[in-house]
């Protein structure tokens, strides 16, 4: 609105003091809840634009206990002086200002800091980036790498020169389940902010792993088809164009990926008849087996039985047809459960 825009300006131009000021006196009015959070979030983050240091000596001590975010003024602050945040941090963690009185081992507050002086350290010293990561629960960790990436979409999710480091960290000190997390996550924020030109650069800077390149692949495949069923305007060309991209960065599953992708990919202009007719083109146009393999692979190729079995018969490969009709024929439990999952991107 045009009030919001007004204290916008009002706050960038004020000098740190004079925001100060303004805090003080917002701690002391009666003005709502609500608006008086608004407004402090706001003076914080402009603080932190002009001294981030100043948010953590003068504000943090005073606003700490509000539900208020300092990770993004604590990331600027990490990345003009690492050791200094650093220290501070170490600092507050000791002294229990991070403690929970829940169940929960490390608050998400905590995490948050966390993720944002990973990040920061990731292109200068990965290394103390990996003992941060260390440091943590085996089951805090992958939170520890890819909140940043998910919650501050103001910024680039990694410079290119971190690029290995975030990977070596992903592959030697996670689990195998949060690698799948970790690197699915930190795809699809690259997608956003980068498009497809920064997820090749990020998988070639990587080295990725047949693995990687899945994983990586179907995040691609999911946001980027997903994208553009919600315009309405997948069709042959566009989902070529995407394949296009998987078979150069994820060869070996490109196919499959697209069909997987698209059986939970619809609107309310397109179906899942709409998506086996196209898809019917494109393998009839080259494709393989496997993007029919993989869109049948699914509870909506039972719910319509008819035509998805008419669209196994496409398949030329004898023992995959045979198969992907025993899996259309196949009864299933909680059908329901099953289709939810399988439909995350679509609306019907």
């Amino acid at each position: 609105t045009s009030v919001l825009s007004r204290l916008e300006e009002m706050i960038r131009g004020a000098e740190i003091d004079e925001a100060l000021a303004m805090l003080g006196e917002l701690e002391a009015s009666l003005c709502s809840p609500g608006a008086k959070l608004m407004v402090q979030q706001m003076l914080v983050d402009g603080i932190g634009k002009k001294d981030p240091a100043v948010v953590f000596k003068k504000c943090f001590p005073m606003l700490a206990a509000h539900r208020l975010h300092f990770d993004r003024a604590f990331a600027l602050w990490a990345g003009q002086d690492g050791e200094a945040a650093t220290s501070w941090f170490d600092t507050a963690i000791n002294e229990g200002v991070f403690e929970l009185t829940s169940t929960q081992r490390i608050s998400p507050r905590r995490l948050r800091f966390e993720s944002a002086l990973v990040f920061s350290l990731l292109d200068g010293d990965p290394e103390a980036a990996r003992r941060r990561i260390q440091d943590l629960p085996v089951e805090y960790r992958v939170r520890a790498l890819t909140e940043r990436a998910l919650t501050d979409t103001g910024t680039a999710p990694l410079p290119p020169g971190a690029d290995l480091g975030f990977a070596t960290i992903v592959r030697e000190e996670l689990p195998r389940r949060d690698q799948v997390t970790a690197m699915a996550n930190m795809a699809g924020r690259m997608i956003a902010q980068g498009g497809r030109e920064r997820l090749g650069q990020f998988l070639a800077g990587i080295e990725a792993s047949a693995m990687e390149r899945k994983v990586v692949g179907s995040r691609f495949a999911d946001v980027t088809l997903g994208d553009l069923s919600h315009k309405n305007a997948i069709d042959v060309e566009s989902v070529n164009e995407t394949r296009s991209w998987l078979q150069q960065h994820a060869p070996e599953d490109a196919d499959a990926l697209i069909g997987r992708s698209m059986r939970g990919t619809w609107n309310r202009n397109g179906t899942w008849s709409t998506n086996a007719a196209l898809l019917r083109e494109i393998h009839q146009g080259g494709a393989s087996d496997e993007l029919l393999v993989g869109f049948l692979d699914g509870y909506q190729a039972k719910k319509n039985k008819e035509e998805a079995l008419q669209l196994a018969e496409q398949i030329q490969d004898d023992a995959k047809r045979c198969d992907a009709r025993d899996r259309i024929d196949r009864t299933t439990q909680m059908p329901h459960l099953q289709l939810q999952a399988e439909g995350a991107h679509g609306n019907e």
